[in-house]
């Protein structure tokens, strides 16, 4: 991670509250914590802005169920950053999309599978107001990027999930194991590492039939397989700050471990997230991922998986096929 005085990007949950119920949310965890008000939001985004940084990424829980959800892209625009906001997109509307449109904001969103796994996650219903959700960002000429989360509900359905995306013209898309925290604890839902395995042979093998190529976030491991059709990166160099609703920076969404916060202002928070003593544990490579080939590239995984599993760092990540 950059030591200059302010991220690159910021990935902000803007709002824990959501209308869908996914067993393995992560972000389940910050439902009920109080939202910062609009004017704490602008501040910050101004400060964002004068310290470099180039994109806020806005996730949640749903977005959109911040009223001021619009205004707050529109600072964030309007101030000279790139904005992405991530949605499930089922309480979308021609009005949000129109402005979308003219903010030429970036929109991710997921999806499980074709319609019988989709409503399996994310409700009875679902697939309709999903699929209308889709149809307002095509209708509007909003490109879209898909997500698949991965979990116990669709890893032996991931082929059908890419070749879905693909249906509904997505743009690009990607996949993402899901967290051992927030909702999947409870329900058991966080795939392991052998349902992770069996997950990506089998999208490795629908990406190329598709001619695809598929991007994997948080398995940096990713190279160790041998798969010839998906992309992976490794956080672990990226310039990034997470924000919680309340305004906690963390030193990642999925690790329930607070550092600062926005109030302080970017420079003091982003020093205080450098400074951390896990930051320094985060830039050891684990013990047991020495001598292996990809150690250079993979820096032993996913740390927050790996504090979330092990409760300390460094920690090899609990889902690389290499670990015992």
């Amino acid at each position: 991670m950059s030591a200059d005085k302010a991220p690159e990007d910021i990935i902000w949950i803007i709002t824990g509250e959501c209308n869908l119920n996914c067993p393995y949310c992560y972000a389940k965890h910050y439902s009920g914590q109080g939202e910062l008000p609009s004017d704490v939001v602008f501040k910050f985004l101004d400060e964002a802005h004068d310290a470099g940084v180039s994109q806020v990424n806005f996730t949640g829980g749903e977005p959109i169920l911040r009223k001021d959800i619009l205004r707050i892209l529109e600072r964030t625009v309007d101030s000279g950053m790139d904005a992405t906001l991530f949605t499930n997109l089922t309480i979308m509307d021609d009005e949000k999309a129109e402005k979308l449109y003219h903010l030429d904001v970036h929109v991710l969103t997921s999806l499980d599978g074709p319609k019988e796994v989709y409503e399996r996650a994310k409700g009875l219903g679902s697939w309709k107001r999903f699929t209308r959700g889709i149809e307002l960002l095509r209708r509007h000429g909003i490109p879209f990027h898909i997500n698949i989360p991965l979990s116990k509900v669709n890893f032996n359905s991931v082929a059908e999930a890419i070749v879905k995306a693909e249906e509904i013209e997505a743009n690009s898309i990607s996949m993402i194991p899901s967290m051992a925290f927030g909702s999947s604890v409870r329900t058991g839902s966080f795939i392991t590492r052998d349902e992770l395995t069996q997950a990506l042979k089998l999208a490795d093998r629908a990406s190329e039939e598709l001619g695809l190529r598929v991007s994997v976030w948080c398995t940096p491991f990713l190279g160790i397989l041998g798969l010839r059709n998906l992309r992976y990166g490794n956080c672990r160099d990226w310039s990034v700050m997470d924000i919680s609703p309340g305004g906690k920076v963390l030193i990642c969404d999925v690790m329930d471990v607070e550092v600062a916060d926005v109030r302080e202002g970017i420079d003091i928070a982003w020093k205080k997230l450098q400074d951390h003593p896990l930051m320094e544990k985060i830039r050891e490579l684990p013990e047991e991922c020495r001598g292996c080939p990809i150690s250079s590239s993979c820096l032993g995984g996913c740390y927050a998986r790996a504090y979330n599993y092990w409760r300390k760092l460094p920690s090899p990540d609990p889902l690389c096929p290499r670990i015992c």
